[in-house]
């Protein structure tokens, strides 16, 4: 310590340090979500986000192509992203076209047990096999 400053008021220096590194932080991805490059790299934000929180080793965001009735890998991310966006799924099929068939979420425990599991998917990501999806369907956009 320096100049008669005690250990309680290190203490309380370190914990107004961290304080405000949190604070620049929160700035720093503040302004990253309010000004984003592109409306791409916003969606590329919010599934690494949602993959983040959910410990989850790849994640993917489709949107509705409603002239072909069917989804649009929009952002995937994780080992075989660049191989599934190739992909698409007609609405009403697999896991995920069930879930922007009918509007409703869906979390699924072991995909590969789920008689919707769209295995022709799962080959092209051999590097992360789909393992327990969380689908939320929102607003189709075309």
């Amino acid at each position: 310590m320096s100049g008669g400053e005690t250990s309680g008021d290190g203490a309380r220096r370190i914990d107004q340090l961290e304080a405000e590194l949190d604070l620049l932080r929160t700035a720093v991805i503040g302004g990253e979500v309010a000004a984003p490059e592109t409306h791409a790299r916003l969606l590329e934000m919010i599934v690494e986000t949602a993959a983040s929180v959910i410990s989850a080793r790849a994640g993917a965001l489709f949107l509705v192509d409603e002239d072909a009735g069917d989804l649009v890998f929009q952002v995937a991310i994780g080992g075989s992203a660049e191989e599934v966006k190739q992909f698409r799924v007609p609405l009403g099929h697999g896991i995920a076209g069930g879930v922007a068939l009918s509007g409703m979420p869906l979390a699924v425990s072991s995909a590969s047990s789920d008689p919707r599991w769209r295995r022709t998917l799962a080959r092209a990501s051999t590097t992360h096999p789909t393992a327990s999806p969380a689908c939320r369907s929102s607003t189709r956009t075309a």
